[in-house]
């Protein structure tokens, strides 16, 4: 808590209390940039596998943020197969709405590394993913370099049916991402077992095109 109250204090023009410094939409503040760029503290869920309990059902470990059940165990996995659920845009980060091309937050939160970007926007993510994946910056990165151009361009086409709408997002069901949290937890029109073999694909890719390319090195 410390440590996110400071970076919320770093911005310009903060007027909130200190008892306040968590509600960004409190003040007019934005941290120094030719762009407005917003605090965002804790509103993303974390990603946890569900663990099977001997009673009979499943439950996930609490968190401050929340948990959304998700069995991807890449963080390209749950980028595409567990999206955050988009319909309340109030609660998502000022600056960074789904529609948006780009997400001018400083977001502070306890999420585990890796797993705290499957809150972007698709068209972010979308560029993203080509920038890092272009002849030149692949060369500079090893570990882009040993990704083979078959999975890049597999991923691509997953990320463009993240896009709110697009019945790609589940191809056997025709259904696109869901847009409540209730839905994967109740697994709605068979949305999680949709997600989970969309997670096990993608993961599957990976580490396949992981070991091929790095067996090669």
């Amino acid at each position: 808590g410390n440590v996110r109250m400071r970076f919320a204090a770093a911005a310009q023009n903060v007027t909130r209390s200190h008892l306040e410094w968590h509600v960004p939409r409190n003040d007019n503040h934005s941290y120094h940039s030719k762009i407005t760029i917003k605090f965002c503290n804790s509103v993303w869920n974390h990603h946890r596998i569900e663990l099977s309990q001997p009673h009979g059902y499943n439950k996930l470990s609490p968190t401050f943020e929340g948990v959304q059940p998700c069995n991807a165990t890449t963080p390209l996995g749950q980028m595409v197969a567990c999206p955050q659920p988009h319909k309340n845009e109030q609660v998502r980060c000022q600056e960074c709405h789904i529609d948006n091309d780009a997400c001018h937050s400083v977001y502070v939160g306890h999420n585990l590394l890796g797993s705290e970007i499957h809150w972007l926007p698709p068209k972010v993510l979308q560029q993203w993913w080509d920038d890092a994946t272009t002849t030149s910056t692949r060369k500079r990165n090893f570990l882009l370099d040993t990704l083979d151009q078959e999975f890049v361009d597999s991923f691509r086409n997953d990320l463009s049916h993240l896009t709110p709408g697009n019945q790609r997002w589940c191809q056997s069901l025709k259904k696109p991402r869901p847009t409540m949290r209730h839905m994967w937890l109740s697994n709605h029109e068979g949305m999680k077992n949709c997600s989970y073999d969309m997670a096990s694909r993608i993961d599957a890719e990976f580490h396949d095109a992981w070991s091929k390319q790095t067996s090669n090195n």
